[in-house]
This record gives structure tokens, C-alpha cells and sequence, in this order.
């Protein structure tokens, strides 16, 4: 990710914040960083980061950021931001993506139903949801979120009792018998209220 960093910089990329890696923390730990003015030729634009790196672009308008989104050999998944869902849709059936997000990111990962792949060399075919069972179509997931502007429960407040709650919801999902599961899920939600001041 630094040889990533710095190949932006050079052409003219600034970085806001982060930008090291962290030996301390292990061999893989890394600044979350925010970087400014990047440019789409730069290889933050055209690889593949995997990384707490957010690289950021002004463009003119929506067609410009569609042009600019799908001028890569990568297209995993795509998130886009706004207040108009009608806007959000148009853009997210343009993005050349295996799975789009409006007003959420990543979450549709955890969604079993929901296909899992990219285009282009981010991958062929699908797994999840029923369109896995066809390994070489290429099909497009959309999520639009239903709440803008309200936290999720999956996001931030990470730690001891978001764990419990994952666990508790994944044992409610898939623990044998419902009496586990009602149990299970009950406490999901009661740790979620709680976080959330319900």
C-alpha cells in the first residue's frame, strides 16, 4: 500500500491523513488514510487496494464519476452516495460492478441470499443466493438503503458487544431447533436497541 501511496503522490495526490504502514500493531496493519486529487491513471484507481485507503476525485457531475468508476481491469463492487434514490439507481445500473450499494457499503457481503462476484478480473461468476447455482453469469446486485441517514447496526461502535450481537444473530440464523434461535435472535436485538439508545 505504500508503493500504492506514493505512486499517487507523485502525480499529485495529497494525503490528509495515514499514508504508513504500522509494524507495531504486526506485518499487516496500516494507517486508515484519505487521499485527495488522485488522479485515474494512478495505480490507488486502476488496482485493486484491499486496504483502509480512501482515494477521492472531483468530478464534474454523475457521468463523469460513472466514466471515471468503470475506467478499471477491477470491478468487484461499487457504492454509490446520495439523496436522491431515483439518481442513486440510474448510476448503479451504469457502474460496471458485481454488486452495487446505495447509501450503504459492504454490508450486502453478509447477505446470503444476495450473489457474491465481480467483472472484468475481479472474478467469474457467482456464489450466494440462487444465481450462484449458475457459475458463468455475470449478474449485478443493487442494494438501495431504505434509511439514509441513520446509522446501521453493523457500523461503527465496534467491540466486545458488537461481537456478541453478530454471534447472536448468526446462531439465530443457523442454531438447530427454535427455541435457540428465538433466544438467540432476542438477544441480537437487545444488544442492538441498547447500542443504539432504543
Amino acid at each position: 500500500m505504500t508503493a500504492l501511496i506514493a505512486d499517487a503522490v507523485a502525480r499529485g495526490a495529497k494525503v490528509l491523513c495515514g499514508g504508513n504502514p504500522r509494524p507495531d500493531l504486526g506485518p499487516n496493519f496500516f494507517e486508515p488514510s484519505v487521499i485527495i486529487d488522485v488522479d485515474s491513471a494512478s495505480r490507488l484507481f486502476q488496482e485493486e487496494t484491499f486496504g483502509p485507503i480512501l482515494a477521492i476525485q472531483k468530478v464534474a457531475n454523475a457521468d463523469e464519476a460513472v466514466t471515471h468508476a468503470n475506467d478499471s481491469r477491477f470491478a468487484l463492487a461499487a457504492s454509490v452516495w446520495t439523496a436522491d434514490a431515483a439518481l442513486g439507481k440510474k448510476i448503479a445500473a451504469q457502474l460496471r460492478a458485481g454488486s452495487v450499494m446505495i447509501n450503504d457499503a459492504i454490508s450486502y457481503y453478509a447477505i446470503a441470499e444476495a450473489p457474491h462476484g465481480g467483472c472484468g478480473l475481479s472474478g467469474w461468476g457467482r456464489a450466494h443466493g440462487k444465481t450462484g447455482l449458475l457459475e458463468m453469469v455475470q449478474t449485478k446486485y443493487i442494494d438501495v438503503d431504505r434509511t439514509p441517514g441513520r446509522a446501521k447496526p453493523w457500523w461503527f461502535r465496534y467491540g466486545a458487544d458488537l461481537e456478541h450481537a453478530a454471534d447472536a444473530f448468526l446462531q439465530f440464523q443457523y442454531a438447530p431447533g427454535i427455541a435457540a434461535r428465538l433466544r438467540n435472535a432476542r438477544a441480537a436485538l437487545k444488544t442492538i436497541f441498547r447500542d443504539h439508545g432504543l
